[in-house]
């Protein structure tokens, strides 16, 4: 697949990324994007973030709640939110609040982080401007 250079940036960070493990905080993550995408300068842009998380958010306290909070204030901002989740067993739980989080209420799973690598069509497509 050829892809326009900017998508081919952003794919290199994802495949770039290192696993840390540590605190989930959804709600800070969708608050910083949001943030960053609401300051900038190309008001034509299609704004999207991807939530990619190995599982449920255990900061801050009411850690959901504060999630649901801010995919909500930044989906009303115009932002499409595609959660990505990560993990080796199938967890329905997690996936339903993921689901909770998303612009179109679907979430691409997958079993490691390897597995990114053939979502990568799939997510240029559904960012792309057409």
């Amino acid at each position: 697949v050829s892809l326009p250079q900017p998508a081919n940036d952003a794919l290199s960070t994802v495949n770039n990324l290192i696993y840390t493990g540590g605190i989930t905080n959804h709600a800070a993550a969708i608050s910083s994007c949001q943030q960053s995408l609401s300051s900038s300068q190309n008001p034509g842009r299609k704004n999207f973030m991807m939530l990619i998380t190995d599982g449920e958010p255990t900061a801050p306290e009411n850690a959901e709640a504060a999630a649901n909070l801010a995919a909500t204030q930044a989906k009303s901002d115009g932002i499409l939110i595609i959660p990505i989740f990560i993990s080796k067993i199938y967890d329905d739980v997690a996936l339903s609040f993921m689901r909770g989080l998303s612009s179109d209420n679907k979430v691409f799973d997958v079993t490691d982080f390897d597995g990114l690598l053939n979502l990568q069509e799939a997510l240029v497509n559904q960012v792309s401007c057409s």
